[in-house]
């Protein structure tokens, strides 16, 4: 078997949610060109010591030190992380949509990409009277 092409890292304090993510995700990622090998880990010292720059999932789940030390240890890093929010199939759906931003992981089966909101308007902007548009529009031509 060849060695994978890069390494994910999926991060989470709580033990029983990280196994359910992982068993989940594993089937998921295997179907990528180039999967990546995915390490599933509660603390960043359980990381091996040759990991270099990598990217990370880390799971807000858990207790608030827990996910305040693996922020610090990313930021002092400065590896790239992203915030997943939710517990079980909450965390399932959120993960899945943070993967699926992916260009590596477009079109896997069981990742689905965010529907964007659509905007709330979509006429001309003399009519419009969105304060937060209206903040926007201004604060540019200040700012030009």
């Amino acid at each position: 078997m060849s060695s994978p092409a890069w390494r994910m890292v999926l991060a989470a304090a709580d033990g029983p949610l990280l196994q359910t993510l992982a068993d989940h995700l594993r089937p998921i990622l295997a179907q990528a060109p180039h999967a990546p090998e995915l390490l599933a880990v509660q603390h960043p010292e359980q990381l091996p010591p040759d990991m270099g720059t990598t990217s990370v999932v880390l799971m807000a789940a858990g207790p608030p030190l827990a996910l305040a030390h693996w922020r610090d240890w990313l930021q002092q890093r400065q590896w790239p992380y992203q915030v997943v929010y939710g517990t079980g199939t909450e965390a399932m759906a959120q993960l899945a949509h943070a993967l699926a931003a992916d260009e590596r992981f477009k079109a896997l089966p069981g990742l689905r990409a965010r529907e964007e909101l659509a905007p709330r308007w979509r006429g001309a902007c003399e009519r419009c009277a969105d304060p937060a548009c209206e903040h926007r529009l201004f604060s540019q031509l200040r700012a030009s």
